[in-house]
């Protein structure tokens, strides 16, 4: 064959070529998708992703098996890796609300692990892993959750030589040290206070001590600026309330080693109550709980009026306005000797408010317990 022959049909097979590679970038490859905090992962998905929006259905529902499926289907049509890992991270979630921890856990850590991966979704998959041991009551569940948190690298270094309270800080700081999220740095402030008052025995003025508390500070500092930004990203915002309510439960652990001011500790919890209440949530929650808790603790029958008006959700008949999980908790703190700390609270709290006590005894309270 003549070489420019030859050389012409060459040429004109590389022009069909790229011809048809630029017809399918911009025509067949989906352009990338530009995100901020009022164009999240999960906006976008919400608005594109039918199995998305199917699943974010079953699961405010309570329907966790069906949002779970949904979720799957939804991994297929995700736009990117941005998309797939928001999703994994909500099928991960399902399956910690199905009891299936182990998949969980795994899931969590896979997330956690890729660095391409969104520094948000990987920290969030940290934290998650951290407020699954904490957020439950079952004894069984609590030890299958532990050992699998801690069972491999890097999360077998947080607990070698450690308790389980400065495990889950590391657990946390490890969270922070991917994204500045606001739940975890108050969960590691708590964390700190709870080494004051327990491993410290109080001491506050040892070197550990002032360490442990210079550490509380920069970590609430991290909390409150964390919520700021947490308030303008809707997923985010769920997430506000509880951690206000922690906050405050760090503050008050202080104070009962001299290092706290309550009025700290009341603001936040007083912010974490209202933010509840401006996210439209159920009154009977725990970050309403906790800050009628704090102030039976603290102030007792000084604070009567307060208290009941915090407790009104907590009646007779208006389980519809409480969350399940505090009736759960109530129903532990009875028998459950790890939490005498918190039977001791309550008992004030029904001592203080009658129809909070009959509230109680419908769940299985006696009435010699006051």
């Amino acid at each position: 064959m003549n070489k420019n022959i030859l050389i012409g049909i060459l040429g004109v097979l590389a022009l069909i070529t790229i011809a048809v590679g630029t017809w399918f970038f911009y025509f067949r490859t989906p352009a990338p998708v530009s995100y901020s905090a009022s164009n999240t992962p999960t906006a976008v998905l919400q608005a594109k992703n039918q199995d998305f929006i199917n699943a974010d259905s079953y699961r405010k529902v309570g329907e966790y098996n069906l949002a779970l499926q949904s979720y799957k289907k939804a991994l297929i049509g995700a736009q990117d890796q941005t998309q797939a890992a928001q999703i994994r991270v909500l099928i991960a979630v399902m399956n910690e609300q199905l009891g299936n921890y182990k998949d969980a856990i795994a899931e969590f850590k896979s997330i956690a692990a890729d660095p391409s991966n969104y520094a948000n979704s990987r920290a969030h998959s940290v934290q998650e892993i951290g407020l699954m041991y904490y957020l439950n009551i079952d004894t069984a569940a609590s030890s299958t959750i532990f050992a699998e948190t801690f069972k491999d690298a890097p999360y077998d270094s947080f607990q070698k030589g450690n308790s389980e309270n400065m495990a889950y800080i590391k657990l946390f700081e490890y969270a922070l040290s991917l994204y500045p999220s606001g739940p975890s740095a108050a969960r590691v402030a708590y964390g700190y206070a709870n080494e004051i008052t327990q491993t410290l025995h109080g001491a506050t003025t040892t070197p550990e001590g002032m360490a442990y508390l210079t550490l509380i500070k920069q970590n609430l500092q991290i909390a409150n600026a964390g919520i700021e930004r947490m308030k303008t990203i809707p997923e985010e915002s769920t997430l506000v309330a509880e951690t206000f309510a922690r906050e405050g439960a760090t503050v008050a652990l202080l104070l009962s080693v001299g290092a706290g001011d309550p009025k700290e500790a009341e603001l936040y919890f007083q912010s974490g109550a209202a933010y509840n209440t401006s996210l439209g949530n159920k009154p009977g929650s725990f970050n309403v709980f906790n800050y009628a808790a704090f102030l039976a603790d603290y102030y007792g029958v000084a604070r009567s009026s307060d208290i009941k008006k915090l407790l009104l959700p907590f009646r007779v008949g208006n389980d519809a306005q409480i969350y399940p999980n505090v009736v759960s908790f109530c129903r532990a703190v009875r028998t459950d000797t790890s939490l005498v700390k918190y039977k001791k609270q309550i008992i004030k709290m029904g001592r203080i408010d009658s129809d909070f006590k009959t509230y109680l005894i419908s769940l299985g309270w006696k009435a010699s317990d006051f």
